[in-house]
């Protein structure tokens, strides 16, 4: 089943550019579904009023960003992404919102580190860095946010753990894209390693190896079946990613344009069904840096953050 965390490409392989009319489309209605559902900065029982600085990394559009600066007013609120289109529209909400504690900037995730110092966040945030990052990019970005977070500062990672849907033909076409990623040379984290149901998930592991100890987990569910009022939100959200993915699907050969457009239409028909089921398990790891030594420097770390662009936002180089 296709979930908001399964891989849409990189700097390397682009297979859905962010900037697409249709993916803000998508994007835009995956915030608004999801980000009342994962709303908790911290686990139940932790301090709010230590957190002063917090940083989002991939922040698209800047919904989870904007929304956290005009509920938290006290809160700086800085966000971070690859796409210099999106962090423009992100920056053009705040100045329209009055929103003057939200700030945005470029920086690319699979390039670390960032122009920012040592220890200025007290939290840091990121949902579906799976859909960005294969799974070799992952610890040099964690080791760079314990570089990042203040002691006992807090790592806050939404992941897509599983979906499922009752439509045989979504679960023919997720197949094929899993195929068509393979056949690219991508390799994100492999979906029998991506659920953290026993404690031992890769990012778990990944997380530790980074010095982030995990502190708390926390599941959701969003259902979409016929019944529910995620239903509608959803069937858009489906349908505007077959259309962005099928030009890679078709480019990497696993299937003809018209069995790709015949699965579409089969898929349409099932989800109109009114005993069409559909959800999706999300998880939220939290992680807290500690006051020991920092980690060992990942293998492969290079790049250095540099101001750069007429217009004076931080890039990576």
């Amino acid at each position: 089943m296709l979930t908001a965390s399964d891989f849409i490409g990189n700097g390397r392989v682009p297979i859905i550019e962010a900037e697409d009319a249709a993916e803000l489309v998508r994007q835009r209605l995956l915030a608004d579904l999801l980000t009342p559902l994962l709303a908790d900065l911290l686990p139940e029982g932790a301090d709010l009023s230590a957190l002063r600085h917090v940083l989002e990394l991939g922040c698209g559009q800047g919904e989870w960003a904007l929304a956290l600066a005009e509920a938290h007013p006290d809160l700086e609120v800085a966000g971070v992404d690859a796409s210099r289109a999106l962090v423009a529209l992100a920056s053009s909400h705040a100045c329209d919102a009055l929103l003057y504690n939200a700030s945005f900037g470029v920086a690319d995730l699979t390039c670390p580190p960032f122009d920012f110092s040592d220890a200025s966040f007290d939290l840091i945030s990121a949902s579906f860095l799976r859909s960005r990052l294969e799974e070799a990019q992952f610890p040099p970005l964690l080791a760079e946010c314990h570089r990042l977070l203040k002691p006992g500062g807090w790592l806050r990672l939404v992941e897509c753990e599983a979906g499922w849907t009752s439509s045989a033909a979504i679960a023919t076409l997720s197949r094929y894209y899993a195929e068509a990623i393979a056949r690219a040379g991508l390799h994100p984290i492999a979906a029998n390693r991506a659920h953290d149901l026993d404690g031992r998930g890769a990012l778990r592991t990944m997380l530790k190896e980074a010095g982030v100890e995990v502190c708390a987990a926390h599941r959701y569910r969003l259902c979409f079946s016929a019944c529910e009022e995620a239903y509608a939100p959803m069937r858009q959200v489906i349908s505007l990613f077959f259309d962005l993915i099928q030009p890679f699907v078709l480019r990497m050969g696993v299937l003809s344009e018209e069995e790709f457009s015949q699965l579409v239409r089969q898929a349409a028909c099932e989800i109109r069904l009114p005993f069409f089921e559909g959800h999706w398990h999300l998880l939220t790891l939290w992680g807290r840096k500690g006051a020991g030594r920092a980690p060992a420097e990942p293998e492969g770390r290079a790049g250095k953050a540099r101001q750069g662009g007429s217009d004076g936002e931080p890039v990576v180089s």
